[in-house]
């Protein structure tokens, strides 16, 4: 989410000077707001990045999905894993990388309370899923090269939804503490959607701690799991 560090500088935009009646100058206060919170032309150049690596993703795991789904002999072991991989890959892409990178370039979350806690959620859960599967993945190919006789092979109906229901019980604390807040301006009686954030509103004694436990969990485990 975006700091409220880059809104420190709505204190220096001042309307002392500003001509006309009140309507008029709320109205040239929020275009200084715009143009101060607007996308700058670099931002602009990497939207279109974003935009290409979207389309990539997109299209890459929809073929996956496609392509497993529609051909019988396809959907081995591993390709229904790869399967799943590609689903939550795919939720992050549509659902949280768009909203993100609007978020970012305006700086501001446009979305009400429940699509701000919604989308946390989403996107934890289809980043921990992706995690586990790919930690998962390693360790049915370790249990391949060290034991390939043992043709024993983990029921997949059952390992993916505990995959999916403990990526969703772990994403569950964060959504709770999310809360809008919209910026304060100089000007009395302003208001403006341009500015309002979505934050977490736990103090630094409980988020510490649990992003603490976040990577160890999901960076250092798996890392450790998948390079072994």
């Amino acid at each position: 989410m975006i700091s409220y560090e880059l809104l420190k500088d709505f204190h220096s935009i001042r309307t002392d000077s500003v001509p006309g009646d009140t309507k008029t100058q709320c109205s040239d206060y929020e275009n200084y707001v715009i143009e101060f919170l607007s996308p700058r032309p670099i931002e602009k150049y990497g939207l279109v990045l974003f935009a290409f690596i979207m389309f990539i993703g997109v299209a890459g795991n929809s073929l996956v999905i496609a392509v497993v789904s529609s051909t019988r002999r396809m959907r081995t072991s591993m390709n229904i894993l790869l399967l799943n991989l590609a689903v939550a890959d795919l939720i992050i892409l549509l659902i949280c990388l768009p909203t993100t990178v609007l978020t970012d370039v305006t700086k501001t979350f446009w979305f009400g309370v429940l699509p701000c806690k919604g989308i946390v959620f989403v996107q934890n859960t289809g980043v921990y899923v992706s995690i586990l599967t790919l930690t998962f993945i390693s360790y049915e190919r370790w249990k391949a090269v060290t034991d390939p006789l043992d043709l024993a092979i983990a029921n997949k109906k059952v390992v993916i939804p505990v995959i999916w229901l403990l990526a969703m019980i772990l994403s569950t604390p964060e959504p709770f503490t999310l809360q809008i807040e919209s910026p304060t301006f100089d000007r009395p009686n302003f208001t403006t959607t341009w500015g309002t954030q979505c934050r977490v509103s736990w103090s630094m004694e409980i988020e510490k701690p649990y992003q603490l436990i976040q990577t160890l969990v999901f960076y250092v485990l798996p890392l450790t799991i998948i390079s072994c």
